[in-house]
């Protein structure tokens, strides 16, 4: 990625193709509401696990278009129902999003953030502009936070605070897989929905020239197991958990539903593939699960709960 990018912004390659700017297939079964930017800068941050700093994010990647070419593409965009931008840690970062953002307001659509901890000045200025504020925790251990995140946990929970307090939409990721126990997520994310953000789930991928390349990916049961407690809590179910050193090994799990094993995040938000390759195995479903699929998500949670 190069330094700077004036009038330049890059789009997830899935976004690329549905909006007819790059060649490639979509999986036709999956239909592509949320429209992924990402601004065009070098990233100075130090996350363990992320590639964003090279040009990419996840195993995703971003090509660069002429912002006004992508403007044009995305009015004529049929089936649009958010655009989520993501955004680099740079000095910088905050200006040139309020100008995009700017630029995206004539399109009628709402508008998602996913930026680095702020502060409250910098939030209200954009907040007036967005309709979701993402701020990640990702890391849900307190002990491993600072050396994977590469700055403090208390300054990012004080940012989730401000943007909750500021805009009341927020939605704050949360990485299975960076050596956290699962007791941790469950606390993290009672945290979160105590602090009125809406937790959202990632599965760890490991990415060359990272600190983390060589780390394995969660078990496919233990994410389950752990998208079973999310949707519980989430809907207010109480899901009875219980842990054995910090592991789940039991939970009720009567009122799951498919979209338990959804991918999870702003209203319209499903990343097809983020997490995965086509062929699987499918961490985060961006359609709902047939019934095999189903029931296949559901024996691999009880798999895991022993």
């Amino acid at each position: 990625m190069r330094k700077s990018g004036k009038n330049k912004i890059r789009l997830s390659i899935g976004s690329a193709i549905a909006l007819g700017l790059s060649n490639g297939k979509v999986d036709k079964r999956v239909e592509i509401k949320t429209l992924y930017f990402m601004l065009d800068h070098v990233c100075v941050g130090h996350c363990s696990f992320c590639s964003k700093a090279k040009g990419t994010l996840s195993h995703v990647t971003w090509p660069e278009f002429d912002l006004e070419e992508a403007l044009e593409a995305v009015s004529r965009y049929g089936r649009k129902e958010r655009i989520c931008i993501q955004c680099p840690i740079y000095p910088k970062m905050v200006d040139d999003l309020e100008k995009l953002l700017r630029n995206l307001s004539g399109l009628s659509v709402p508008l998602s953030i996913s930026i680095p901890p702020l502060s409250s000045k910098k939030l209200k200025r954009l907040a007036p502009l967005v309709d979701r504020i993402g701020i990640a925790l990702d890391c849900a251990d307190e002990k491993l936070f600072a050396d994977i995140k590469g700055y403090s946990l208390n300054k990012t929970v004080e940012s989730i605070r401000a943007a909750v307090d500021i805009k009341g939409e927020v939605t704050s990721h949360l990485i299975i897989g960076l050596g956290e126990n699962d007791f941790s997520l469950y606390n993290a994310m009672l945290q979160l929905l105590g602090a009125g953000a809406y937790p959202a789930l990632f599965a760890f991928t490991p990415l060359k020239e990272t600190k983390f390349s060589d780390r394995a990916r969660p078990t496919i049961g233990r994410y389950r197991a752990i998208q079973s407690l999310h949707f519980l809590l989430t809907n207010e179910i109480d899901p009875k958990p219980e842990f054995r050193n910090g592991k789940l090994i039991s939970l009720d799990l009567n009122g799951i539903k498919r979209r338990a094993f959804m991918t999870s995040g702003c209203p319209s938000c499903n990343r097809p593939f983020y997490n995965e390759r086509p062929l699987g195995p499918i961490y985060n479903y961006p359609r709902e699960p047939n019934d095999g699929e189903f029931e296949q998500c559901l024996q691999e949670a009880l798999g895991y709960l022993r």
